[in-house]
């Protein structure tokens, strides 16, 4: 190996750092450290003693150079030592982390990173060191801990109470009692208190890393909070927030609710994909979870992860904020109120509605199944319920449509209430005694453990919005309704799950919730959708048991008079019996 080798080595290594991404030279800079320059200019002396090794040996600088032992020529070995140092350079650099007194370079440099909108570089610099600075930030260091031991603040109590009340028991005065606490007390402090001012002397001899831990805490408050940033990671890399999650900065929650809120309206974002590929059943509406899913399976796998962060909050209040977006509620503006279209098969996936929709019944649904004793905000839905229903006004290209769903907002409607009652129904395939599918009590309040009341409850509160949306069509409404009747059937075929069907009845009945007041318009058209069920006849007596309950509280609300001006019927001072004027059927009620 020759001088002018080493030139060109040089030139190539410069080179190559020169088509190194801003990111990694910048990194570069910051993991170079003192020992690392020292290193260098060694391996470069050696480099130089070697290549000029004759000319020094002629001048009587280094000694004779034992080839004959070696059969190695001293540029050979300088080729060695060139090509060796540099993988143990290579490897020793690239395992050696930034060091503390360096974080808030990292924190200023990053924020430079942003401010020039090099958002890529700024995000790889941080998922390159996300759990360094995660560290440094809880300074969780061996030295670091000791010295938290050592300079810690202890306090000596006085004798306990129970140990003065022996001695009174054995008979000690007030004075020997003194005396035995005062020396008990003076004994204690002769022995501890030097003991642990001695232990705070050392802990303040060792380094204190408060600035570096400081700075850490800056980039979890300031970096991980750009929007900028989070509009590029809910983008690019999605998938940074399972490491933000797994390290648990300071910043957190917010962190994952802007996340989570861009994921949710970016159209088919990955949140949009993995929700997609996870819509296969393995059981009673229970979604097979995929670990190659892997925001789905990190959410979804162990619910209670989605309970302690709260996930729905994001994902319900940006499917809010949809609704209220500038262009919503107007017949020609408002793409939700066209005419369906390939809407439930295709561009459902690209609705942030319909991907909400989907995660909060995946979340809800593994809820269920995974025991967990909360409703997990299902009530959502609800609120959301209300934003289409304000919302809903028909374009005329939608008369030609599918008259069940004609417009995209309808379809979101009978989604929103399937899924209701298919969370319900999950009672029949549970434990008898799963705490978060039982009622302790038939009134319409909320027990926050049971999932199956809370979603009976949303559910009536949702047939009553829908009825008093003018704009919306009666006829959708009671197919609405017959629906739900449909899931009241097949809970009172069971005798264990009958209660269910009767709460469920209640709430339909009541709007959901013990202090709403429906008004004598909804209550016939209940009775009436009831009693023009669906084109499976259901059993005669469940049908007379059901009317039963509603014609009683519809009479105990607004009279028999009003009855019969809402229905076909026929009274007695006994029964009353109802005609279906679809169907023909007639079913006797019992006073």
């Amino acid at each position: 190996m020759t001088f002018d080798s080493v030139l060109k080595l040089v030139a190539i290594a410069l080179a190559l750092y020169a088509l190194l991404p801003q990111s990694k030279r910048l990194e570069f800079k910051l993991r170079l450290s003192w020992y690392h320059v020292l290193s260098m200019l060694a391996i470069g002396v050696v480099v130089h003693i070697l290549l000029f090794y004759s000319s020094l040996v002629s001048c009587e600088v280094v000694p004779q150079f034992p080839s004959d032992q070696f059969k190695m020529k001293p540029q050979e070995v300088a080729y060695l030592v060139v090509i060796s140092s540099s993988l143990l350079f290579w490897v020793w650099f690239h395992f050696s982390p930034i060091p503390r007194r360096k974080v808030k370079d990292l924190s200023l440099l990053i924020q430079q990173l942003l401010a020039e909108s090099r958002y890529g570089e700024a995000a790889l610099l941080l998922d390159e060191n996300l759990h360094r600075i995660h560290r440094i930030s809880l300074l969780d260091f061996r030295m670091d801990r000791l010295r938290s031991r050592l300079v810690r603040d202890v306090r000596f109590p006085p004798l306990e109470k129970p140990e003065i009340v022996r001695l009174l028991e054995a008979g000690g005065n007030d004075d020997s009692l003194e005396s035995v606490v005062r020396s008990r007390k003076g004994l204690s402090r002769l022995i501890r208190v030097p003991l642990h001012r001695l232990e705070q002397f050392v802990g303040q001899l060792l380094p204190s890393h408060e600035l570096s831990k400081r700075a850490a805490e800056d980039v979890s408050r300031v970096t991980l909070l750009n929007q900028e940033l989070l509009d590029y990671i809910s983008k690019s890399k999605p998938y940074f927030l399972l490491k933000v999650l797994e390290t648990d900065p300071i910043e957190k929650e917010r962190f994952v609710n802007g996340v989570m809120a861009r994921l949710l309206r970016s159209p088919r974002s990955v949140l949009s994909f993995e929700l997609e590929q996870s819509q296969d059943i393995s059981t009673e509406h229970r979604y097979a979870i995929r670990e190659s899913n892997r925001l789905v399976y990190y959410f979804f796998s162990d619910v209670t992860r989605t309970e302690k962060l709260g996930v729905w909050k994001p994902v319900g209040d940006e499917m809010l904020r949809h609704l209220k977006r500038p262009g919503r509620g107007g017949a020609a503006d408002d793409e939700y109120n066209h005419a369906l279209g390939d809407f439930s098969d295709m561009g459902r996936w690209e609705s942030p509605l319909f991907v909400g929709i989907r995660f909060f019944d995946i979340m809800v649904s593994e809820a269920i199944y995974q025991k967990v004793e909360w409703h997990m905000w299902l009530m959502y839905f609800q609120f959301v319920l209300k934003g289409i229903c304000q919302n809903y006004a028909p374009h005329p290209d939608s008369k030609d449509s599918y008259w069940e769903t004609p417009t995209k907002y309808s379809y979101l409607i009978y989604e929103i209430l399937d899924v209701l009652q298919q969370w319900i129904l999950c009672v029949r395939h549970v434990p008898k005694d799963q705490k978060n599918m039982s009622i302790s009590s038939d009134r319409l309040d909320h027990e926050n453990s049971s999932i199956v009341k809370t979603s009976i409850m949303v559910l009536g509160e949702g047939l009553m919005t829908i009825f008093e949306t003018q704009s919306i069509p009666k006829d959708f409404f009671a197919k609405r309704v017959q629906g739900v009747c449909h899931t009241y059937f097949e809970l009172v075929r069971s005798g264990r799950i009958s209660p269910f069907g009767e709460l469920l009845l209640k709430s339909i009945m009541r709007g959901g919730y013990q202090h709403n007041s429906p008004s004598e318009g909804y209550q016939a058209e209940l009775i009436k959708a009831f009693i023009d069920n669906d084109n499976e006849p259901q059993r005669h007596q469940d049908v007379e048991v059901g009317l039963a309950f509603l014609v009683n509280e519809f009479v105990s609300g607004f009279g028999e008079v009003c009855l019969k001006n809402r229905l076909r019927c026929e009274c007695t001072p006994k029964s009353i019996t109802l005609i279906s004027e679809s169907r023909g059927r007639r079913y006797s009620v019992t006073r």
